[in-house]
C-alpha cells in the first residue's frame, strides 16, 4: 500500500475541494492511504501566506512515497513545485490520466 499525496491546482480555482476529494475517495477505494493538501485550508490560519501553505505541503509530501498529479496540474505554480520536489526526492509519480 502506498501513501499518496494528491497534487493539483488550488489557487484560482473554485472546485478544488471537489476534485481533490474525488481523487482521495478513488485512491482510498483502491487500498491506498492518502494525503489531501486541499484540507489544509480548513486548519491553516486565515492570514497564512502562500509560502506557509507550500511549506506545509512539502512537509506532507515528504511523508509520502507517491504523488498523484491531477489533470491540469501543469497550470499550477504550486503543483509544479511539488512535482519538482517529488522528482528530486525520487517519489513515484502517477498522473490522473494514466492512474
Amino acid at each position: 500500500m502506498s501513501r499518496i499525496y494528491i497534487s493539483g491546482a488550488i489557487t484560482g480555482t473554485e472546485d478544488f475541494r471537489e476534485r481533490f476529494l474525488k481523487a482521495e475517495k478513488e485512491l482510498i477505494a483502491t487500498g491506498h492511504d492518502t494525503v489531501n493538501p486541499a484540507r489544509l485550508n480548513d486548519i491553516m490560519p486565515k492570514d497564512a501566506t502562500y509560502g506557509e501553505y507550500m511549506k506545509m505541503s512539502f512537509e506532507l509530501l515528504s511523508m509520502c512515497d507517491t504523488i498523484y498529479m491531477l489533470k491540469g496540474w501543469e497550470e499550477s505554480k504550486g503543483a509544479n513545485r511539488e512535482y519538482g520536489f517529488a522528482v528530486a526526492r525520487g517519489i513515484k509519480i502517477l498522473m490522473e490520466e494514466s492512474a
